[in-house]
């Protein structure tokens, strides 16, 4: 009976991948640029970055493979220091994933602190263009 080569791969992989699989995979659908090494790197933090008009996104990635993801408010105050040490906006994505990485259904969320969603409300409500 012979293995299946995809399996093999699969058990072979780091119990993160999904992790890295699913930040790329994001960063792309979101038409956002990684950041080198994950933020690893001094003075370029946060895992990727978007800029849309004039408003820049400093984002951190976070998934999982299970049905819950503890909020960790550590993550919530590093992100917005590092976001306004570089000048942008805040934003954390939560995604629910396959260990593959992929998707699940209605598993993929951006969480932006309330100031800004409040900043964003008026601005739709008033017609405004954020560009």
């Amino acid at each position: 009976m012979s293995t299946n080569p995809f399996m093999k791969r699969l058990a072979a992989a780091p119990k993160n991948a999904h992790g890295k699989i699913s930040e790329k995979r994001l960063a792309g659908k979101m038409g956002a640029r990684l950041t080198p090494a994950s933020g690893a790197i001094k003075g370029a933090k946060g895992d990727f970055r978007k800029q849309a008009g004039k408003v820049k996104f400093h984002m951190e990635a976070k998934s999982t493979v299970n049905h819950t993801l503890p909020l960790d408010i550590g993550w919530l105050v590093k992100a917005q220091h590092e976001a306004l040490a570089s000048g942008a906006t805040p934003a954390i994505t939560l995604s629910f994933v396959t260990p593959e990485g992929k998707p699940r259904k209605s598993g993929e969320w951006v969480a932006v602190p309330l100031e800004y969603f409040h900043e964003l409300m008026e601005q739709l409500e008033h017609g405004d263009n954020m560009a």
